[in-house]
């Protein structure tokens, strides 16, 4: 499966460099039709049977087991989605912020940049 996510990543690399974007950001609606099918999935497995381990949240939610095949895994992440995927670039802020805004600006500490979607 390691193989799988590796590709997985260098395409989604290179498609935040042909949409010359900075980053991108899972939607949240990808996030949680992901969340309730691996949920919908580990139904009846020994994860949802009460059982505990460090695969869970304190909540007792998995975030880690993969509940499908290795074949059903690589089949899911051959291609990116691109719309599940916000393609997002920063710009360079016109103004200087202050220590304490820069601190908390989303750019970082140096305040030099802000998110914008592509």
């Amino acid at each position: 499966m390691i193989e799988a996510q590796v590709n997985y990543i260098i395409k989604c690399m290179k498609l935040v460099k042909q949409k010359g974007a900075n980053f991108i950001d899972v939607k949240p609606q990808a996030q949680n039709r992901f969340l309730g099918e691996m949920t919908e999935a580990l139904k009846g497995t020994v994860w949802t049977s009460g059982c505990k381990s460090w695969y869970q949240t304190a909540d007792g939610i998995n975030f880690a087991i993969w509940p499908k095949s290795t074949w059903r895994y690589w089949l899911e992440t051959l291609r990116v989605k691109q719309s599940d995927y916000e393609f997002v670039r920063c710009s360079k802020k016109t103004e200087t912020a202050t220590s304490h805004e820069a601190s908390s600006a989303p750019g970082g500490l140096d305040g030099g940049t802000a998110p914008d979607a592509v």
